[in-house]
């Protein structure tokens, strides 16, 4: 393994942990120190703060922006079109919006232009230039099998 790939303070804080181990067995004897170390443990980190890194070589941008719209839908569009329908995927600029009723189609045709808008203004660089309307998903329906 190359040095070069480990960050300079994890790896100092890693000998500090060794440096401290070989104290407490010294003190507590080795079955002890183990358990004494993790009171010298580093602090707990948000897993927000390295997953960016984690996932980034895996999501592309467009999976990126669509995560973050269906995540934030309601304050991107309002609470009266959220109730109607949510985002779908995000391909090539085409959002799919999925409907939770039939009934909204002719309502939410009126008002593409301004789900558009509202949808450029969070994602920016215009990433969304279309938008197509998909009935939300449904719940199969399984026959029941009474088996004798």
């Amino acid at each position: 393994m190359d040095d070069g790939d480990i960050d300079p303070l994890q790896k100092r804080a890693f000998y500090n942990r060794m440096k401290h181990r070989a104290l407490l067995a010294e003190w507590y004897g080795p079955a002890f120190a183990s358990r004494e170390i993790s009171a010298y443990g580093s602090k707990a980190r948000p897993v927000g703060d390295f997953l960016g890194d984690v996932t980034k070589p895996v999501f592309s941008a467009e999976t990126d922006a669509q995560m973050r719209l269906a995540q934030n839908w309601q304050d991107v569009v309002g609470p009266a079109l959220s109730a109607m329908c949510s985002p779908g995927t995000l391909e090539e600029g085409i959002l799919t919006l999925e409907i939770r009723h039939s009934a909204y189609r002719k309502e939410l045709e009126g008002a593409f232009d301004l789900i558009l808008a509202l949808t450029n203004r969070y994602l920016g660089e215009n990433r969304c230039h279309e938008i197509r309307l998909a009935a939300a998903n449904r719940r199969i329906r399984k026959s029941k099998t009474i088996l004798s």
